[in-house]
């Protein structure tokens, strides 16, 4: 395919990536074969399986695939600035993305379960003070609650 302009002809050869062949990715040299063979088993519907081929440019690897893939957990995964400057994989890379997810998701896991223990201990703590008939407007006032909500938990207790 080539392009006209101006100041004459240039030729550009255009590559339609993610439609080569396993075979023609092969050919190729460096982090572009790493980047192809992604785009190459993405596009066949396969489940990706990451090359153990090290990247050369690991900081501006990682960037372009953010921007190709729309993904930015690439370019978040080199913040920290611990891989090395060469030599990464992209099984590391990867390995990388999936275990900050899982600390995210483990962080709020725990702040969600500690929500729910200390919501269970305040009712706990309410359920046990209305059993000893202690007024509503004190639990309330103790609770960071209102009369109206106290009451509301009185009565699906059924204490009072």
């Amino acid at each position: 395919m080539y392009m006209c302009c101006w100041t004459g002809c240039y030729y550009i050869n255009i590559i339609d990536v993610p439609r080569l062949t396993p075979e023609q990715v092969k050919k190729y040299k460096g982090d572009f074969q790493i980047i192809a063979d992604y785009f190459v088993q993405i596009n066949s519907g396969r489940e990706y399986i990451p090359s153990t081929k090290k990247i050369q440019h690991t900081d501006s690897m990682l960037k372009l695939m953010s921007v190709l893939t729309k993904d930015m957990r690439y370019a978040e995964s080199i913040a920290d600035n611990s891989f090395e400057t060469e030599g990464t994989n992209m099984c590391e890379v990867l390995d990388r993305i999936v275990a900050q997810g899982e600390a995210r998701g483990e962080a709020r896991g725990e702040a969600r379960g500690e929500a729910r223990g200390r919501e269970k201990n305040r009712m706990e703590m309410i359920n046990n003070m209305l059993k000893e008939n202690i007024s509503i407007e004190v639990i309330a006032r103790v609770a960071k609650m209102t009369v109206e909500q106290v009451a509301a938990i009185s009565k699906k207790t059924a204490i009072i």
